[in-house]
């Protein structure tokens, strides 16, 4: 089975449970966190995280500025606090929120800023701290798939007055994030649940030393269960709880792991970008600091995003397509905040066009092969033939 997930062996599990039954979850943290001076929470989920600094920073009712390529996880919380979005272009090379497209209209009345480190590649944090503190913007860092990414020598989170993780997107946990603020703050938190869903889905994230097919199999046995959770809470938010028992366990386990685990998913990423990008495929920029927790890829031109995602899933690569429903190009974004999906071209060009390839530490050679390999067929029959192109008229040779 190969799967964009973190996961963790039953013998990792074990052996990090034993190691790390003594020591405290900030201090397993601490390489990967910017936790000095600074307030950590722990909360349910991302989006619970982002609602605690939403309510500490007193945003309500505000103007925030935030990249129009970014996936819908906080609309709910948007609704529910009456916060109005407001749309920038991202950086076609970078993803990142592009300060240079932002005119006096965006910064009409706004109070803070959104920075995302998409898809694990730092943003310049200074330059975007400056530019807040010259306009009197509160800065909130977006490190759900940075945890541990570093800019100039700086961890993620340490620039904005406030930070938010999501652990799932980076770690074996069935739910989770973190707040890191600098000022201190009262947490809203209620508390922590888990369940007979959570223990389910806390046993698809465990990889078992069984064959690839046995595997699989008992994965979907899991995954298609009906008590299996699928609600996210997007649009309504779920409750805001304390981070859950078995998540934390299951955390503290794999975090002695997390440095090597990034090493080998950056080997793993690089061999598929090294392979592809011959082929016609667009990458984002990789300045040294990438982590790639996740692999975002642009096919070329000839091909269409979503037909090769279907059939690299229904070869058994599980793809995924990346922000089809991003919130400043999306009819949603239209309808409810005026969202004006032709002034940020770039925007609307990624939510359209980019997948995500799966990337894992467990990856073999042959798995990576089986991956090129599967897009080099889907690129080779998505172009015309020779036969197939117009001739150019005589007057035109």
């Amino acid at each position: 089975m190969i799967t964009t997930r973190e996961r963790i062996t039953v013998s990792e599990l074990v052996k990090g449970v034993i190691s790390t039954a003594t020591t405290s979850l900030d201090s397993l943290l601490e390489e990967f966190v910017p936790l000095r001076g600074r307030q950590i929470v722990y909360a349910s989920q991302g989006k619970a995280a982002f609602e605690q600094i939403v309510l500490a920073a007193g945003l309500e009712r505000s103007r925030i500025l935030m990249p129009a390529f970014f996936p819908d996880d906080f609309v709910g919380i948007f609704l529910k606090y009456d916060i109005t979005p407001v749309f920038v272009d991202v950086h076609p090379h970078t993803y990142h929120l592009d300060l240079g497209t932002l005119t006096r209209r965006h910064l009409e009345g706004a109070k803070a800023l959104l920075l995302e480190h998409t898809f694990g590649l730092p943003a310049d944090g200074a330059r975007y701290r400056s530019f807040c503190d010259e306009h009197g913007l509160v800065m909130i860092e977006d490190c759900a798939r940075a945890l541990g990414a570093s800019s100039r020598g700086n961890l993620v989170g340490s620039f904005g007055h406030h930070a938010m993780f999501s652990l799932p997107k980076c770690a074996p946990v069935r739910a989770g994030g973190l707040a890191v603020s600098e000022r201190p703050f009262r947490p809203r938190l209620e508390k922590g649940k888990i369940g007979l869903s959570g223990l389910l889905h806390s046993a698809t994230l465990i990889r078992y030393p069984f064959s690839s097919a046995i595997e699989g199999t008992l994965y979907q046995l899991l995954a298609d269960s009906p008590i299996y959770p699928r609600e996210v809470g997007n649009y309504n938010p779920l409750p805001m709880r304390e981070f859950d028992a078995v998540s934390k366990f299951m955390l503290k386990a794999f975090m002695p792991l997390y440095r090597d685990a990034l090493s080998k998913k950056r080997a793993c990423a690089h061999a598929l970008r090294a392979a592809l990008e011959p082929r016609g495929f667009t990458f984002q920029a990789d300045q040294g600091e990438h982590i790639y927790t996740s692999l975002a890829a642009e096919s070329p031109s000839s091909c269409d995003a979503d037909r090769l995602k279907t059939f690299l899933n229904a070869h058994g690569v599980k793809a995924s397509s990346m922000w089809r429903n991003a919130i400043g190009v999306s009819e949603f974004g239209r309808k409810t905040w005026k969202a004006r999906p032709e002034d940020t071209p770039v925007a609307l060009r990624l939510s359209e066009r980019l997948i995500q390839l799966p990337v894992s530490r467990f990856r073999t050679h042959s798995q990576s092969r089986q991956v090129v390999e599967l897009c080099e067929r889907f690129v080779s029959d998505a172009s015309p033939s020779r036969e197939a192109r117009p001739r150019l008229a005589s007057s035109e040779s």
